[in-house]
Formats: C-alpha cells, sequence, structure tokens
C-alpha cells in the first residue's frame, strides 16, 4: 500500500508527493504517540486501487459495476508499521 501527503493542500496527490519510506509519515504525528489518527490524518492519502488515493480519517464511497464499498482508514500506527482500515462492501 502506497502512501502520500498532501503538501500543497490541493486535494490531488503528485508523483512528489507519494512518500518512499512509510516511516515518512511521522512527520505528521504531532502528539508523538506513535501513530496517526484524527486531525493527523487530514493531509494523509493512501492507495486504494490502481493509481486512486483516498484521504485518511474520513469514509469514502466507492462504486464498482456490482457493488458499493464504504473505505475509512481510521489510524496509522508507525512503529511496528499497522493500519487500521474499515472496508464495508455492499451488494
Amino acid at each position: 500500500m502506497k502512501f502520500a501527503l498532501d503538501r500543497n493542500k490541493n486535494r490531488e496527490i503528485e508523483k512528489e508527493e507519494v512518500v518512499e519510506r512509510f516511516s515518512d509519515l511521522a512527520s505528521e504525528d504531532t502528539d508523538g504517540n506513535g501513530a496517526l489518527n484524527g486531525r493527523e490524518l487530514n493531509d494523509v492519502y493512501f492507495e486504494y486501487g490502481k493509481d486512486r488515493f483516498l484521504s485518511g480519517g474520513r469514509t469514502h464511497r466507492v462504486r464498482s459495476e456490482n457493488y458499493t464499498q464504504y473505505v475509512t482508514l481510521n489510524e496509522v500506527r508507525l512503529d511496528p508499521p499497522a493500519i487500521d482500515m474499515h472496508v464495508d462492501m455492499r451488494i
């Protein structure tokens, strides 16, 4: 899974905003608890599908031909690396 930081705040991810290493996300850990959650996810995006980035901390509706998914990235743990993501699929 790829991550990106929306550094220019335009809500679109450009190639140079994709982080090289998972540890690069640590710059968003403002409270120093080793995890990104709540407002810390505002500028964090994650790749969901091919070349599609969704913002962290909010629910996104992703439609396909036969089903709809509701995807939420709730938390990114930095050490050890882990994510808390919720995916609800409806047919």
